[in-house]
């Protein structure tokens, strides 16, 4: 009997035990800090220079499009910081409460952002939970000449409420010099 309990098993596809982030095959991704599943729940802090990226994101229910990640920019560029999500916990009217602490560190160490409990996600959930879905913290960031150079951090807390589930993110970017000899 443990002979052909191992034996189905083993014939079940991965992605059937797959909880969190997963390749295009369906094989668990391991948790980084960018990246992470948490009892079921998962975050994913993504920087993009797509400036098409909300048509590309709303055009996909359960898989995450592809996005153009970036983690160095130059004087003038755009980037937009994402905060996705999966598998939120939902109340008994079946409605999700997300919030996000949200801290940007300049290369200096200084802040540029620190702000607790903003609102994230509050709505009656729609579809399957395990859709990728993305906060409403959007965060545009175009480097300007007061703008330091060196890398910037920003560090996300994403928060479900009703799971009473905490997911530290935190991801980079470079400004650079992007200036060439003539």
């Amino acid at each position: 009997m443990k002979r052909l309990l191992l034996v189905i098993l083993l014939a079940l596809p991965l992605s059937a035990f797959a909880e969190g982030w997963t390749d295009p095959y369906g094989y668990p991704l391991p948790n980084t800090e960018n990246k992470k599943t948490i009892a079921g729940f998962s975050g994913w802090l993504l920087i993009t220079s797509d400036p098409d990226w909300k048509e590309k994101f709303d055009s996909a229910e359960s898989v995450l499009p592809q996005l153009t990640t970036v983690n160095e920019i130059g004087l003038g560029e755009k980037i937009t910081i994402l905060t996705l999500y999966k598998n939120p916990q939902i109340d008994t009217e079946n409605r999700i409460d997300l919030t996000c602490d949200l801290k940007i560190t300049r290369p200096d160490g200084t802040l540029s952002s620190d702000e607790t409990d903003l609102k994230c996600a509050s709505e009656e959930l729609i579809g399957p939970a395990d859709n990728i879905r993305r906060t409403y913290l959007v965060i545009d960031f175009i480097a300007e000449l007061k703008d330091l150079y060196g890398v910037w951090t920003i560090e996300i807390i994403l928060k479900d409420r009703n799971a009473k589930i905490e997911i530290p993110l935190k991801e980079r970017f470079a400004l650079v010099s992007r200036a060439t000899l003539t």
